[in-house]
């Protein structure tokens, strides 16, 4: 193979290494900010669209564990709930008033003009009762769409300090090196035209 092709060749599989490593430091740079802004606000994280919620507490053992991440849709008309839904809302009385919880419903009460007039909720533990709570339909924030499996394992992972260096220090340090030797490579190349 003559050199300008070996040089092409070197230069197409550089960019195309460099765009992987970015690619995949820009999404492991996403997963971070994400999780990391979950833990320290303790605020919701939403996400295409999607809430990401983190369970904190076995109320809901054995649908969810601690531990999981799970994705839920924002709930637009609080009407459309029905019986058996999973839903966030913010806690209004008790140890965690004011704060995200995950229960279902058990109950829908409506008022005179068909509409829902409150909640009541628990969570599926067998040792967990009704909530003492009238829950406002304005106090549901989601309805849980399905556990994330992906998230749950990047948030475990990245609760230790090697999470971190593979997820950004490794990436990083190969998009470093890539751009180097590719640099080396056209230093190389035009030295010997």
């Amino acid at each position: 193979m003559n050199d300008k092709k070996l040089s092409k060749a070197r230069r197409i599989c550089g960019i195309v290494s460099t765009a992987v490593v970015l690619a995949a430091f820009i999404l492991a740079l996403v997963a971070l900010i994400v999780v990391t802004h979950e833990r320290k606000t303790g605020g919701d994280v939403k996400l295409f669209g999607y809430y990401l919620f983190g369970v904190m507490s076995d109320s809901m053992e054995p649908t969810l564990h601690v531990g999981d991440v799970f994705l839920a849709k924002q709930v637009k008309d609080a009407n459309a709930l029905k019986e058996g839904d999973i839903i966030t809302f913010t806690a209004p009385s008790g140890p965690i008033a004011g704060h995200n919880e995950t229960h279902r419903i058990v109950q829908i009460v409506h008022g005179e003009d068909g509409k829902v007039k409150y909640f009541k909720t628990r969570g599926d533990a067998q040792t967990a009762g009704v909530d003492s709570w009238e829950l406002s339909p304005s106090a549901v924030k989601a309805r849980f769409v399905r556990v994330s499996p992906f998230i749950t394992r990047l948030r475990e992972f990245m609760s230790h300090w090697y999470g971190y260096v593979v997820v950004i220090a490794i990436p990083f340090a190969l998009a470093i090196v890539c751009t180097i030797v590719g640099l080396v490579g056209d230093l190389r190349a035009n030295k010997k035209s």
